[in-house]
């Protein structure tokens, strides 16, 4: 293993050339000799032995050198594309430059306000408010220079508040030419203090097994997202789309014990870290990913019956366990038209037309529809899957139907046009993986936290990251 350098040869490779030229002879050895010497010439690269410059892609990269032995820092957005913020801090905190240069300094009564002005957006124009006996003055303007970031760190560990809620760690402010966002950076553990409680509730102590679940749970898919996120600009947004985050003014003790409790532990397979997905209200039933999203079948997130050693659903006691919704027959048809076109991949301006009829064709075994019929006027439309929420709106204002575990009943005039239509269904959200509602009703009957997540992601074990 000491000889590794491609460039030199082997020793017994040198033996048998010598043994060889021995046996051919003077002759044959003199042109066997010019053609080793001219083969010895020829222009070959140089091999890279430097280990800081990576031979692969940058993302690739990037993600190897994601060190999950110690306890990482995410990235999380919580305003996109603005010219303006509203910064407060209980305890003052600091401007720093991208290169970790102080450019200003603000005190725990001020309240700044920081924006790009449009004819000059590479600054940073402030000015502060102080409030003093029911008064409010304001200081001078500054201009700071903001050519691609900088970065508000709170003095002595205290919070900031960023358009009046409240966040631990730093906040960066990303230009965008003209505009900025503005991100919460973090230890993943604290920012957990802002997700769990919202995602589950305020569980108190009959609950507590049910919040170690869910910070599990949550911290699986934060590190699942940072393993995806390395090449972009941020790893995480503050909503639903990804997981609700409020920051650090309505933590809950009972979920930050639960998350101490369960630190640096996320759930494990054969394959590596699993891939893992929660949802409200199953419905009494939770569903195959492959069914739903298009993505590959995974043995831990596949359908099963949810139900108690008495034969009734774990999630029964939430008021979305079973649900209707109904529409006119006009309503529903501007709310197809609205939505229709982006989840069937219509060409840009192409019209849906006129709802004449829909039926949902296909169902999976355990009665999510899986291919829902829409036709119009100007043709015959399928929905798969999930994306039959994001046809099936509620209203025009865009939210979503509950889930897809749902029966149609349709009422029509003589002339076969639609009155009205109801969505009689079941549950709240894609149905994959975890049903928090469950969740919360095991624990109530005593089953451990480990023992909950075993049963909603069969074959997978908990396992610990970081200390």
């Amino acid at each position: 293993m000491k000889n590794l350098d491609p460039a030199r040869p082997r020793p017994m490779l040198v033996k048998v050339v010598r043994r060889m030229l021995r046996r051919l002879g003077t002759t044959t050895s003199l042109i066997l000799m010019v053609i080793f010497m001219f083969a010895g010439c020829t222009h070959k690269p140089p091999v890279k032995t430097d280990t800081k410059r990576p031979t692969r892609p940058r993302v690739e990269k990037r993600v190897k050198d994601l060190d999950l032995r110690r306890e990482p820092e995410v990235r999380i957005l919580l305003v996109k594309d603005v010219s303006a913020v509203e910064v407060r801090s209980q305890r003052g905190f600091v401007i720093m430059g991208d290169r970790g240069h102080r450019l200003a300094e603000y005190g725990a009564s001020q309240r700044i306000h920081m924006f790009q002005r449009p004819e000059s957006p590479d600054r940073l124009s402030i000015y502060s408010e102080l409030r003093r006996g029911g008064r409010k003055t304001r200081a001078a303007r500054k201009r700071l220079p903001f050519d691609k970031e900088v970065y508000l760190q709170p003095k002595r560990g205290g919070t900031i508040h960023i358009n009046g809620r409240t966040y631990r760690g730093r906040i960066k402010l990303l230009r965008t030419g003209r505009h900025f966002h503005c991100l919460n950076l973090i230890p993943l553990e604290t920012y957990l203090c802002g997700v769990v409680p919202h995602e589950i509730g305020h569980l108190r102590s009959k609950g507590f097994e049910a919040l170690k679940a869910q910070a599990v749970a949550s911290r699986n898919y934060a590190v699942q997202r940072l393993q995806l996120s390395q090449n972009k600009l941020w790893d995480m947004v503050d909503s639903e789309m990804d997981q609700v985050y409020r920051g650090a003014k309505e933590e809950w003790h009972w979920a930050n014990r639960a998350i101490n409790a369960t630190r640096g532990q996320i759930l494990w397979n054969g394959a590596g870290m699993a891939e893992i997905y929660y949802s409200s209200t199953c419905g009494g039933a939770t569903a195959s990913i492959d069914e739903v999203w298009d993505h590959a079948p995974m043995e831990h997130l596949t359908s099963m019956i949810d139900n108690d050693p008495s034969g009734r659903s774990w999630c029964r006691t939430s008021k979305y366990y079973r649900w209707q919704h109904s529409w006119s027959g006009r309503d529903l048809g501007e709310i197809i038209r609205a939505y229709l076109p982006r989840m069937v991949d219509l060409p840009r301006g192409g019209k849906v037309g006129r709802l004449i009829d829909l039926e949902i064709v296909r169902y999976t075994p355990e009665g999510r529809a899986q291919d829902l019929k829409v036709v119009t006027t100007t043709g015959t439309y399928h929905v798969r899957g999930d994306r039959i929420r994001s046809v099936l709106k509620r209203d025009l204002d865009g939210t979503a139907l509950r889930s897809i575990m749902f029966r149609l009943e349709k009422r029509k005039d003589a002339r076969g046009n639609l009155l009205s239509v109801t969505a009689k269904g079941a549950g709240w959200g894609h149905g994959i993986g975890m049903c928090q509602v469950g969740v919360i009703n095991r624990s109530y009957s005593g089953q451990g936290y480990q023992r909950i997540l075993s049963a909603y992601f069969p074959g997978t074990q908990v396992r610990r990251l970081w200390r």
